[in-house]
């Protein structure tokens, strides 16, 4: 499995992406998106994901019973970026409007077992950069 994100600004402009493998991604690409927006100086996000899991998973208050879960380590760190001092809401969005993240996603699967960051977006999202529908934020 692959994790990979792209990070847009307001009007949905390309501003930054990333891909790696890694076994289990839904909330691994939540905390690696995160971390790329503070690393690059982002501080007013909002966080799509298409994983509702993932999104439930750190929107509720932290319990005793959540340090049992297998990603409860991935969770803890998305919850302390959050915890951060800047601006960040997580939300779930369809899939069908999630395609440029989950061609990064298949690229990592296959290529980099280390994160891959990109500025400006590879020749092999091109096409769906172009296609693909983002939310209004």
């Amino acid at each position: 499995m692959g994790v990979g994100g792209v990070v847009r600004d307001e009007v949905g402009r390309w501003k930054g992406g990333f891909a790696r493998y890694f076994e289990d991604g839904d909330s691994l690409r939540v905390a690696e998106g995160l971390s790329f927006c503070w690393n690059a100086g982002f501080w007013y996000i909002i966080c799509e994901s298409d994983c509702i899991g993932a999104v439930k998973a750190v929107q509720v208050p932290t319990l005793d019973r959540d340090n049992i879960h297998k990603h409860s380590d991935i969770i803890g760190a998305v919850k302390d970026l959050v915890a951060r001092d800047w601006s960040v809401k997580i939300v779930n969005i369809p899939r069908e409007i999630n395609s440029v993240a989950h061609a990064l996603a298949s690229w990592g699967a296959k290529n980099s077992p280390i994160n891959v960051t990109w500025r400006s977006p590879p020749d092999f999202v091109l096409q769906v950069v172009g296609e693909d529908t983002y939310s209004p934020m």
